[in-house]
């Protein structure tokens, strides 16, 4: 069997593995482990309807949720539960947060209660769920891969921590090869380059477009694509982001050449039209990717497992509120990967 047939075979896979193990049709249902009762601290990590099996930011997160879970198994002390939501839709998903507000008490001994309890939210749309909540005194939340902004006017004040990771040196690397190639001749000349979001309600901590202004400053434009505003509700998010890969490959008409793609969950409808077409290669950039030889992309990996692993065992460790309100990694630490070939 070749590699193409190897990678779609792993690719169906492992989405099918992820979503099955994370979904569920009970609404308390939390992924959690079933640990014995003495557990005084709790963390809880919340994803979005569909936002698992994405195989890059969510996936890694589930991962280092699981090296959590198996160090907590295996502790001589079982000081800390952990668990997740993962849920059909967000009606559900908000009702089990403010449930999760609302009672303190351990699942496993219901006499008795934690004493510390952290929810990671994944998205920065999420901490909306929370404003009608009375979180506790020493309850806490943590944000991934989100602006800082977003917690400037949150009543938690050091009780509410953001967590990012830099993709600034990837990025730059990528800017770099395209300038090679341009310079060699060996790709069209094309005034813009365009970067891939889901959507334009959110603002992005990866760097990506600080590292744009910063290689480029006035000589090139970055055109930003949003593709929620291509999708209905409903739609098959593999499938649109296939067709919307599709549409946008024309270079001549779209004015752009190169591309930065990060679509999430909807990654695969767009790695799936690059497996089936003869793209040139390095056109796309994919951020949160696996990283692969077999499509014809560059991929960048943040390592979110690595992150919220070492980012909850120092919290363990921690006074309630003393861990920094903002956080980031990057290259310089490890914390990224990339397969981009100067």
């Amino acid at each position: 069997m070749n590699k193409k047939k190897l990678w779609f075979l792993s690719l169906l896979i492992g989405s099918a593995f992820a979503l099955t193990a994370c979904s569920s049709d009970d609404d308390d249902n939390t992924g959690g482990n079933a640990i014995p009762q003495v557990a005084q601290m709790q963390v809880t990590v919340v994803f979005e309807p569909g936002q698992l099996g994405d195989q890059g930011y969510a996936d890694r997160i589930l991962s280092g949720l699981t090296e959590l879970k198996q160090a907590q198994e295996t502790a001589d002390a079982n000081a800390m539960d952990v668990s997740y939501l993962s849920l059909e839709d967000a009606s559900k998903t908000q009702s089990a947060i403010a449930q999760w507000a609302q009672q303190r008490s351990n699942p496993y001994a219901s006499q008795v209660s934690y004493e510390r309890r952290l929810l990671v939210l994944t998205k920065a749309t999420q901490l909306a769920w929370l404003n009608q909540q009375n979180l506790q005194p020493t309850d806490e939340v943590l944000l991934l891969n989100t602006d800082k902004s977003v917690i400037a006017s949150s009543s938690l004040g050091n009780r509410i921590h953001v967590l990012n990771i830099s993709a600034a040196a990837s990025a730059e690397k990528y800017f770099k090869y395209i300038d090679g190639q341009e310079r060699q001749k060996l790709v069209p000349l094309v005034d813009d380059i365009a970067l891939i979001r889901t959507t334009n309600k959110q603002l992005y901590a990866d760097s990506i477009a600080e590292a744009f202004e910063k290689h480029y400053a006035d000589k090139r434009e970055a055109q930003t694509l949003y593709f929620d505003e291509e999708v209905r509700e409903g739609d098959d998010l593999a499938a649109a982001s296939y067709s919307f890969a599709n549409f946008y490959s024309d270079y001549e008409a779209m004015g752009f050449y190169f591309s930065i793609v990060d679509l999430g969950n909807a990654n695969v409808g767009y790695d799936y039209y690059l497996f089936n077409n003869e793209a040139d290669y390095g056109r796309t950039l994919m951020l949160d990717a696996a990283i692969n030889d077999v499509l014809p992309r560059f991929s960048i990996s943040r390592k979110f497992d690595k992150a919220i692993n070492d980012w909850v065992n120092r919290w363990k460790a921690a006074e309630v509120g003393s861990m920094p309100q903002v956080e980031w990694h990057g290259s310089w630490d490890g914390y990224v990967e990339d397969d981009i070939d100067l």
